[in-house]
């Protein structure tokens, strides 16, 4: 027993002197964290902090604001209330977000600053997307846009975060921008898969409406006539490339209908595309095929998750 209290005792002799240096450290860590000198060298040093944009030139902390969107400028509004309002800032935001409007070559109202017309801009794209002609009406009337063919086609072309469906419903009222548009893309170099694609992910067929197919007819006649235009090299038919079209189209249902219980196979898909145009060989006929089975549906091809899923796909492919 004797023996067993001697080795704790040796025990916490070494132990002691440990214990003692490590309290001792703790001691000069917290000296130094709460001393007024320390604490002034390494204020900078310290994570989370920044720079008041007041105490910069005014040209470098402008410099560092245009970086922001509109939401993060309206916040740094707050903090730096003049700065955060600047009429340039606003501007280069308006046209960097809206590269086209009819009121950028009339000029801003005497009242209106370049954040009040930005925020009058992202009011018409809310009120657009819910419903296109309210939209348009609200741009009309704020003269944010005159109801000309060329501000028209502009607007249109180049305007961002529109709801495609609202904007498919206004632009099936006004058929010379609506072709015009279509004019205005490139598809040079495209897949015709792929060109599909892009077009009915901007122009999405109206599947709730009692016709849809007079739409996609019509869409198809116009894209394949641009289509021949930017890919001559092809060397087909505007007709030919209507009725590929149409077997993509076909084929997309066929494949990713779940009611179908015989999928076409790519030997089937040739054989029956074959006569279609001498122009495109097996080869390019086969890739068609591989396109649609890979990529998906030409059609429905922007809509996420499953097709089936969606109630109106699946009334239409049944």
């Amino acid at each position: 027993m004797g023996q067993l209290f001697s080795i704790i005792s040796s025990t916490e002799n070494r132990a002691q002197p440990r214990y003692v240096a490590r309290s001792e450290i703790s001691d000069r860590r917290l000296n130094r964290r709460f001393d007024p000198a320390f604490r002034r060298t390494h204020r900078n040093r310290i994570p989370g902090t920044f720079v008041d944009l007041n105490l910069l030139p005014k040209e470098l902390a402008l410099n560092v604001l245009s970086n922001l969107n509109a939401t993060d400028l309206c916040l740094a509004a707050c903090v730096w209330r003049d700065l955060g309002s600047d009429d340039l800032l606003w501007q280069q935001l308006c046209y960097r977000t809206w590269s086209f409007c009819s009121i950028y070559e009339k000029g801003l109202p005497p009242e209106w600053t370049y954040k009040q017309l930005y925020l009058r801009l992202d009011e018409a794209r809310l009120t657009f997307n819910a419903d296109a002609f309210d939209g348009m009406r609200y741009m009309l009337k704020f003269e944010l846009l005159s109801d000309d063919f060329d501000d028209l086609v502009s607007f249109f072309h180049t305007a961002v975060g529109l709801d495609p469906i609202q904007r498919r419903r206004f632009l099936l009222t006004r058929p010379l921008v609506f072709d015009r548009l279509i004019n205005l893309k490139d598809f040079k170099g495209h897949f015709l898969p792929n060109a599909l694609r892009r077009l009915f992910e901007e122009f999405p067929a109206p599947l709730t409406d009692s016709s849809p197919l007079d739409f996609v007819s019509l869409l198809v006649s116009k894209f394949s006539e641009r289509y021949v235009q930017c890919n001559p090299s092809l060397g087909m038919s505007k007709d030919e490339v209507y009725m590929l079209c149409f077997s993509l189209i076909m084929l997309s249902v066929d494949l990713w209908c779940p009611h179908v219980k015989n999928k076409m196979s790519k030997r089937e898909f040739i054989r029956n595309t074959r006569h279609v145009t001498r122009a495109a060989s097996d080869e390019y006929l086969g890739g068609l095929y591989d396109n649609v089975y890979m990529v998906g549906h030409v059609v429905l091809g922007h809509l996420a998750g499953p097709l089936i899923r969606h109630p109106d796909i699946r009334n239409a492919l049944t």
